[in-house]
């Protein structure tokens, strides 16, 4: 990994830790390896490769030279080392054939998801969300005139279906549609109402077997209500990321 990135991502580590008053995102990056692997059932070896499949890949690198001009602008904790690299290495892993994501603003999260099921030769990414602006987003995660997903990579877009809209409106057509999903993602707003309402959503449609992911689950009960509520197989606890396996 090239330095300016690695230190980067250790910042990103740093700011998030002061942000959340907690040691526990530094330890969960430490033992990431093992974590991971316990969960997925996957030898350690394997993860630690696909780690390092992404990091020589150089494509952090291509995200962040093109974040550069844009310093304003938010892209929430996805560029942290637990976040966007974790779910590209889970992908590897799984190799989901569909994958549902709420939440895109600039595309950081998309972008490593699209780049997994490059590497994977197969697999769907369908996106759902609106265009980040002060009345949907107070911290407008978009440069101006830029697009949702604007800063993926043009050849990985060939996997991806961006629905424009909110997830209240287009979440249960759209997989019903699809029949099933491998994956959902939420990482849209984060209120106690809409996390619930696309966790309780998308889980009759995630199949044997598949997963749920969500970003900020310490901010309302909703996940800790999923949890108890449909008993998953196993979870991955990142402090405020979670990943639970139906």
């Amino acid at each position: 990994m090239q330095s300016h990135v690695f230190f980067y991502m250790i910042g990103s580590a740093i700011r998030y830790i002061i942000k959340e008053k907690s040691l526990k995102p530094l330890t969960n990056y430490i033992f990431r390896y093992k974590k991971i692997s316990e969960f997925l059932d996957t030898p350690e070896s394997k993860i630690k490769a696909y780690f390092d499949e992404l990091n020589n890949s150089k494509f952090i690198d291509k995200l962040t030279t093109k974040l550069a001009p844009y310093s304003n602008i938010q892209t929430g904790s996805m560029m942290s080392p637990l976040r966007g690299p974790m779910l590209y290495v889970m992908m590897r892993v799984i190799q989901p054939k569909i994958i549902v994501e709420t939440g895109v603003a600039s595309g950081a999260s998309s972008s490593f998801l699209l780049k997994a099921l490059q590497k994977n030769n197969s697999g769907h990414l369908h996106s759902i969300d609106l265009p980040a602006s002060p009345e949907n987003d107070p911290d407008v995660r978009l440069p101006e005139y830029k697009k949702p997903g604007w800063l993926g990579d043009d050849v990985l877009r060939y996997r991806w279906t961006y629905h424009e809209g909110k997830s209240s409106d287009l979440l249960k057509p759209l997989l019903e549609k699809l029949g099933e999903t491998d994956v959902f993602i939420h990482d849209s707003l984060h209120t106690y109402d809409n996390m619930k309402f696309e966790y309780t959503t998308a889980w009759p449609f995630i199949k044997n077997n598949g997963f749920l992911a969500s970003d900020d689950i310490k901010w309302n009960p909703a996940f800790l209500e999923l949890i108890k509520e449909k008993n998953p197989s196993k979870i991955l606890d990142l402090y405020s990321f979670g990943i639970l396996k139906k």
